[in-house]
């Protein structure tokens, strides 16, 4: 049984200052995901797009159900180092992920 203090700061809402932080933790320079919204998109307008996100992210929280994008994400082969690279086998499958749903993931971590 989870302790009600837990069970609580589990089911609380998202804060604009979590929110904020989790921006700030974000990796630049990665590729984005299939909706090709890199963080840095989401960092430089944060003023403008702070709030929605913050609302989609509680209305996942509250519904239990995650938007239908954030399920896509696009896979791609990264050569492993040191390897010949003409054989499949020196290939390792990484998947690209919208960078909302990182943010998302981030802050629930």
């Amino acid at each position: 049984r989870i302790p009600k203090d837990v069970e609580m700061m589990l089911e609380a809402n998202i804060t604009m200052m979590e929110l904020i932080e989790a921006l700030k933790r974000q990796n630049n320079g990665k590729a984005p995901g299939p909706d090709g919204l890199p963080a840095e998109f989401y960092i430089k307008f944060e003023e403008t797009l702070s709030i929605p996100l913050l609302e989609v992210m509680n209305e996942v929280l509250t519904k239990k159900e995650i938007p239908k994008t954030w399920t896509e994400a696009y896979i791609t082969l990264i050569p492993k180092e040191g390897t010949d690279q003409q054989q499949i086998k020196n290939y390792r499958p990484i998947s690209l992920l919208n960078s909302d749903y990182k943010i998302f993931g981030s802050i629930l971590a």
